[in-house]
């Protein structure tokens, strides 16, 4: 195996911003520094981050997430929690409840809502609790007093505060280890610092923290070794995704977004709005499983799997730790039938069965050898596939699920216990899954063409129809029985395969009724399901090769060869199947009801954007081989939080679990950054750094405020705003190295009062800037 790897790495490896006038929709290119064009999706490695805030893509992030994982699902996290009575407050806890095991709630700190701290105070008994205003403080004291009185709380009075003060009592508690920031703007940037300082853990929900703060927080989460988790959607996917990839592999990041009120305007529209075998051998461990595991085990080799669904599992378990997966979910194009009916189908079968035989050995997609091609057309090549990920990767059979994905860009995806999944996606390209078998657990630079979803436009997605398909249900039941069956199975479809392709007389239909009546014999005579020999693997293969051959010639014939036809008895045991399928695994409860299905398909085929719909959410990283990995779920701000505070553990969670099926439909465009100017000024300001994020920050923070309170900013305005501050502030005022906390704080204000000064000269009508 080493010498054939060798071989492969030998072949495989080669040695303008647009500015806006206050009055007028007509852009002009920029004569700023800022012009220079996006090269995000080049894949250039330029301008990453020697020590990223979160703890990835570096040796000591690895050692650590190594460590972390090694301690097992067992463990208690202690949390201050700012911004309890928020949306990620309010989702935080609802974690808590569902794991008390895991948390302990020491701090809660919120705006005003005295009523709702009160029961959160009374139900977590948390030792440190603050208000934003002395009034709501008050307020709180007077009501855990009153339940004290009553009975209705009988843990320890907590302490109270008010005001910035209070927020920094909470960030800081003695005894949290973990600090969930979840209080929106450039509030958060001060109570992060301090519990940075005590060597707190953070699960950044905050985005303003790193935006503004950034050449502050990095030195201060390297000097005092912490952990900064995120807590968002975006980047819990990016982080999730990154797990495993090692120091050097990443190549790429794509941030998804909803698309926001106007994505279905043009610009045009919004301006006049504004005015007015792939070559991997399967059958190895599908016949001979049950012997080689104990020889994988017994001599400590590496089977690395180099065929795309299961170089696609690998790389998405890579960094899941043990007991973390929770359901493996196999993509399958479809074959050459997958845009008939079943109906149509059989009716073809019958009527023109000529027809079937050429379509059956052409696949849609790929340019493949003429069995896996007509593996394909049956689905026993998934079949296959769910024996294969069984032996590869542990999961039950109960736990594998097949999907059809036309596109054959998502190769395969893992759902976690917290249900988050992970996906791989690539092009169609068989080089990606093989140089990863022979490189791992390296990423290595690739001259291949980078993925690219907004070319792609749309990703669609369906459940496969077992009558259909039966051969699918064959090698379900194959697996389970185990043992010999399995061999059974694999060369029963060989031998029905080959004399299907010889036009020997066979029609499509009689490849899995062979199957089973072999499968169906064996079970009476033969089947050994412990200690399995090479020889009794070999002996069950030349066994099943004959009794397709022999029985081929009754099919032939026009006999009865056995009494159970696979798509007649077997129908009620599929349909039963298929209900059980459609419900949650493990619990035995309906998964999600048809109106809420509907409801979902419909919002994901008429929703586009990179824009993903709004009810999924997902983001992406490319390595080096341009190898793509997702974090893919439902628009649930649980599922980044609960991992951000639960790192590297992956919990067992109570929630609904992703169906792309159930989507139905992906789809995905550029954002047009005419229409949307502010991806372009937040490009712009990243790239300047130091407290040029600082102003964009801030002075969008202004802007927002000024506009949503109907001071007689227009909607493009806002964006003119924020490139005036930054214009201003690089002429006056930028400082790009040793950035000090005072310099963010007093570039926050200038910011801020910039926009409020011209904000008067653009309702003045006036030009306030060039």
């Amino acid at each position: 195996m080493k010498v054939l790897a060798a071989a492969l790495s030998a072949v495989l490896l080669p040695s303008g911003v647009l500015s806006f006038g206050p009055t007028s929709t007509a852009f002009r290119p920029s004569t700023s520094l800022y012009a220079a064009p996006i090269s995000g999706s080049s894949g250039t490695g330029e301008g990453w981050l020697t020590n990223p805030a979160a703890p990835v893509n570096t040796e000591a992030s690895l050692k650590k997430t190594l460590e972390e994982s090694l301690k097992g699902a067992t463990f208690q996290k202690r949390l201050s929690l700012l911004g309890s009575t928020g949306s990620i407050g309010t989702q935080t806890l609802d974690i808590v409840d569902a794991c008390p095991d895991n948390y302990v709630v020491d701090g809660l700190s919120a705006g005003t809502n005295a009523a709702l701290m009160a029961e959160q105070c009374v139900k977590y008994g948390p030792k440190v609790a603050s208000m934003s205003t002395a009034e709501a403080a008050s307020e709180l004291k007077d009501r855990l007093e009153a339940a004290q009185k009553d009975g209705t709380f009988k843990g320890a009075m907590p302490e109270i505060y008010h005001g910035a003060e209070g927020i920094d009592a909470v960030a800081t508690v003695d005894t949290a280890d973990t600090v969930v920031t979840g209080i929106v703007g450039a509030a958060g940037l001060n109570p992060t610092i301090e519990a940075i300082k005590r060597g707190k853990d953070i699960a950044l929900a905050n985005k303003e923290t790193l935006i503004s703060g950034g050449p502050v927080i990095l030195p201060l989460v390297e000097e005092y070794g912490i952990n900064m988790l995120p807590a968002d959607s975006e980047h819990s996917a990016i982080f999730q995704c990154l797990q495993g990839v090692p120091e050097g592999g990443l190549r790429r990041v794509v941030l998804t977004a909803s698309g926001g009120a106007f994505r279905d305007l043009s610009k045009e529209e919004l301006f006049q709005m504004c005015e007015e075998d792939r070559g991997a051998n399967k059958e190895t461990l599908i016949s001979g499983g049950p012997v080689i595991l104990p020889l994988v085990d017994k001599y400590g080799i590496n089977m690395l799997p180099a065929d795309s669904e299961h170089s696609a599992i690998f790389q998405c378990l890579q960094g899941v730790p043990e007991g973390g997966l929770r359901r493996v979910v196999l993509t399958a194009s479809g074959g050459a039938f997958r845009d008939l009916s079943k109906e149509e189908l059989f009716k073809m079968c019958e009527d023109d069965p000529r027809t079937v035989q050429a379509k059956a050995t052409t696949h849609p997609n790929w340019d493949m050898g003429a069995k896996i091609t007509l593996d394909s057309a049956t689905m026993m090549n998934k079949g296959l596939e769910v024996i294969e990920a069984h032996y590869l990767f542990g999961a039950s059979y109960d736990d594998i699920d097949i999907v059809i994905h036309p596109q054959s860009i998502v190769h395969s995806m893992i759902e976690t216990q917290d249900t988050s999944c992970l996906a791989q996606l690539g092009w169609a390209d068989m080089r990606l899954p093989i140089v990863y078998s022979v490189s791992w657990p390296h990423r290595l630079k690739m001259p291949y063409k980078p993925l690219d979803l907004a070319e792609l436009s749309t990703l669609t997605f369906a459940r496969p129809d077992h009558e259909k398909y039966p051969c699918i249900r064959l090698a379900y039941d194959a697996g389970k029985v185990g043992g010999t069956m399995t061999a059974v199975l694999n060369a029963a479809n060989e031998a029905a395969n080959e004399m299907f392709r010889e036009d020997v007389g066979l029609g499509f239909l009689d490849i899995p009724r062979l199957i089973e009546g072999a499968m169906d014999k064996h079970r009476e005579d033969g089947l050994k399901v412990k200690d399995v020999e090479l020889e009794d693997i070999l002996n069950c293969d030349a066994w099943a090769r004959e009794y397709v051959a022999k029985a081929s010639e009754g099919i032939q014939a026009g006999k009865e060869i056995f009494v159970e036809d696979v798509c007649g008895a077997r129908r009620a045991k599929l349909r039963q199947e298929e209900k059980r399928v459609a419900r949650y695994r493990g619990g035995g409860e309906d998964r999600w009801s048809l109106t809420s299905a509907c409801d979902l398909r419909f919002i994901a085929t008429t929703s586009t954007s990179s824009s993903t719909p709004s009810r999924s959410s997902t983001s992406m990283i490319e390595t080096q081989d341009t190898s793509c990995l997702a974090q893919l779920g439902w628009a649930d701000m649980r599922l980044p939080i609960v991992y951000s505070v639960s790192w590297p553990h992956r919990l067992r969670m109570p929630y609904r679990p992703l169906d792309l099926a159930e989507l139905s439909t992906l789809t995905f465009a550029r954002p047009d950054h005419e229409k949307y100017p502010c991806i372009r000024l937040a490009y712009d300001a990243g790239k300047v750094g130091g407290t040029m994020t600082a102003v964009l920050n801030a002075a969008n923070e202004a802007a927002n405020e000024m506009f949503r309170e109907d001071v007689g900013l227009g909607f493009l305005d806002i964006p003119r705003l924020i490139e005036g501050a930054m214009d201003r502030h690089r002429e006056d005022g930028l400082k790009v190295k040793d950035v000090e906390l005072e310099d963010i704080l007093n570039c926050d204000a200038w910011a801020r009062e910039y926009v409020a000064k011209a904000s008067e000269g653009i309702q003045a009508g006036k030009e306030i800037f060039v």
